[in-house]
């Protein structure tokens, strides 16, 4: 969470790349221009082996720079009619992003630390 102007601003998954920080791209017609070209002549000649075809490649997100995240003014809702209830055991470095990247993608989740002064570790960090 940050503050900007007296606003509190969250973060959830961009929707053009479904938090994947990519999208797919179509090959540039250069790339199909010359894939055309390349398979008239192997028709026509009938020697060699045939062209392959461009495939389609992922680059980087231009809504979200390539991070899946995005800024919202409200806090993404945890919605268990289409995410089960998930529990997270251990509140380490990997139990603590899991955390993370299920709040910004609404999955409602359970944190569980065994270390009794886990929430005052937390609290210190800034986590609220």
């Amino acid at each position: 969470m940050e503050t900007n102007n007296d606003k509190k601003l969250y973060w959830t998954i961009c929707i053009p790349c479904h938090g994947e920080g990519k999208v797919q791209r179509a090959p540039s017609k250069k790339k199909l221009g010359l894939f055309r070209t390349q398979l008239q002549n192997y028709k026509a000649s009938g020697q060699g082996s045939a062209p392959k075809a461009p495939v389609e490649y992922k680059d980087a997100c231009p809504h979200c720079g390539g991070s899946g995240l995005v800024r919202t003014e409200k806090m993404v809702e945890a919605d268990s009619a289409k995410y089960p209830h998930i529990a997270i055991v251990g509140g380490g470095i990997g139990g603590v992003a899991l955390a993370v990247a299920c709040l910004h993608r609404g999955i409602p989740f359970t944190l569980y630390e065994k270390d009794k002064h886990f929430n005052d570790d937390i609290l210190h960090l800034g986590f609220r």
